[in-house]
């Protein structure tokens, strides 16, 4: 069984045909009328008629006319509107079809985007200057502003709390992409949309490898993480080595001399005295 929406838009198609359609019978009928006038005018008129040859070529005249005119603009309007309402229905089906692909990856920017332009693509039809928007559209609409609410709560609540939250978004989103599948026309239940998901561990495992990072460098430029560092091993350069050894030497040598000079100096002073 079909989505409302769905049945609104191909009845919407379906009128818009028949009425064209009417349109062109009726511009058929009045020329077929003109020619059964033409045909009358020609013929006596009845004793009993008021209307005159001239009236009769003037009507067939102003059918020709209106039939002319009328006809390749109303043709027109028509196929302009099958294209709007075919465009509509491919902008809807492109942005679920989207968020299909990405509903095992929110953080991607091709999901962001599509939420995002929900408001935009469901808002509605504008008629003569009047908002039209289905019941389906509605719903949609309303299973947004739920879910949005959603997104922007939980990252300040405790962790037992998150979960929960974090389990309720789950149900949010299941609930707009439902909204969504009976708009565009899709049959899928809340247990295909919920479970029909693929996404590789390498996949989650690169998502949490690369949050990690980011708070690890986060916490190290702002000085609340201290960098730790181990040390096993230092750059040696093999003939400054030996001239730093070599000089270690001298200066110890030069220290030895000096101590052992010392005890004679008291003895050199003594013989002065």
């Amino acid at each position: 069984m079909s989505s409302p929406s769905f049945t609104i838009e191909r009845s919407g198609c379906a009128g818009i045909r028949i009425w064209a359609q009417s349109c062109a019978a009726i511009l058929d009928m009045g020329a077929g009328l003109c020619q059964i006038l033409g045909w009358a005018s020609e013929s006596p008129p009845l004793q009993s008629s008021t209307i005159t040859k001239k009236e009769l070529m003037d009507t067939r005249d102003w059918v020709v006319i209106a039939a002319t005119i009328l006809g390749p603009i109303l043709a027109v309007q028509a196929q302009k509107a099958l294209e709007a309402i075919r465009e509509r229905k491919g902008r809807k089906t492109r942005l679920f079809t989207q968020l299909m692909a990405t509903r095992a990856a929110r953080l991607s920017p091709e999901h962001v985007q599509a939420l995002n332009m929900i408001d935009v693509v469901f808002f509605g039809d504008t008629i003569f200057g009047l908002r039209h928007r289905s019941n389906a559209e509605q719903a949609v609409l309303d299973a947004w502003k739920e879910y949005h609410d959603n997104l922007g709560e939980g990252s300040d609540m405790p962790e037992m709390q998150q979960q929960a939250h974090y389990s309720k978004r789950t149900e949010l989103f299941l609930n707009l992409v439902h909204a969504m599948s009976q708009d565009v026309g899709f049959k899928f239940d809340r247990v295909q949309l919920k479970r029909g998901a693929y996404s590789p561990m390498a996949h989650e495992e690169l998502e949490d490898d690369q949050r990690a990072m980011r708070k690890a460098l986060l916490g190290a430029l702002s000085g609340s993480t201290p960098l730790q560092m181990n040390i096993v091993g230092m750059p040696v350069n093999e003939a400054q080595a030996a001239s730093f050894r070599q000089n270690v030497e001298r200066i110890a040598t030069a220290l030895e001399q000096a101590v052992a000079k010392k005890p004679e100096e008291p003895a050199i002073l003594q013989s002065a005295a």
